[in-house]
């Protein structure tokens, strides 16, 4: 009788642990509303999980963090897999004015629960880079694919060229530069980010916010194949003139 009161008693410990276990699945998932999605690979794009068949961990209370820091440029050192890509993809969502007529890709996510947040959603318009495919075995191969990537946020904000904000000199400054980093003649162009900004300001009235994605990716790959210093003077050059010398934007996040 005392062996089967004992086991009663540890039946009772274990569903009580059990219940516990499950009401804690309950408040994390009612936190995370897609954590019982299926676990997909190769997603990175934060409009791939509001649809809500992925697997997305609710990161989005970093956005309130970071819009309260006193941080102008912020720099996330972390390994490869840990999200950041996702990340910038969800700050570039929440804010730029594009996505602005789809409040229901956050409503239930953390970062709709602050009120301060949720008033700056889609007002700030946001220039998002990777570097990740500026490789190459020399130093013009290299060059080539960052002006490609150049261009494609040029492409991002291409209604800049019908803005009646702009002028019609600085409309055919945007389509120029636009067309040589197509072309590859803009390897040279060191003030890209800071021009941009200072257009995307004149547009919306709103200073923007840059995001760089693998930043080092150019400059490791450089030193394994023998430009440094060629690639170590041309980024010194880019990140000076947006970063240091540029009244343009809000503020940066570099990874």
């Amino acid at each position: 009788m005392f062996l089967a009161f004992e086991e009663r008693k540890q039946l009772i410990e274990e569903k009580q642990r059990l219940s516990a276990y499950l009401n804690g699945l309950k408040s994390i998932l009612k936190r995370n509303p897609y954590l019982d999605a299926k676990v997909g690979l190769g997603y990175d794009n934060f409009l791939d999980f509001t649809c809500g068949r992925q697997f997305y961990v609710d990161k989005t209370h970093f956005i309130s963090e970071w819009m309260r820091s006193d941080a102008k440029v912020t720099l996330i050192t972390r390994p490869r897999r840990f999200g950041k890509t996702t990340l910038f993809s969800t700050v570039e969502t929440f804010f730029d004015p594009k996505y602005a007529k789809h409040p229901e890709y956050f409503e239930k996510l953390r970062v709709w629960k602050d009120k301060k947040s949720r008033e700056m959603f889609g007002k700030i318009p946001v220039i998002s880079v990777s570097f990740g495919s500026c490789k190459g075995m020399n130093y013009e191969q290299s060059m080539k694919n960052m002006m490609f990537s150049f261009f494609e946020i040029y492409e991002k904000h291409s209604y800049l060229q019908d803005s009646t904000e702009l002028s019609e000199s600085e409309k055919q400054q945007f389509t120029e530069a636009k067309e040589s980093f197509f072309a590859s003649r803009g390897e040279n162009d060191w003030q890209v980010i800071k021009r941009l900004c200072y257009f995307l300001y004149r547009h919306h009235k709103v200073l923007p916010i840059i995001l760089v994605d693998e930043y080092d990716t150019p400059l490791l790959e450089a030193y394994t194949q023998g430009y440094w210093d060629e690639m170590i003077a041309a980024c010194r050059q880019i990140f000076h003139n947006a970063f240091k010398q540029n009244d343009f934007y809000s503020r940066a996040i570099i990874t």
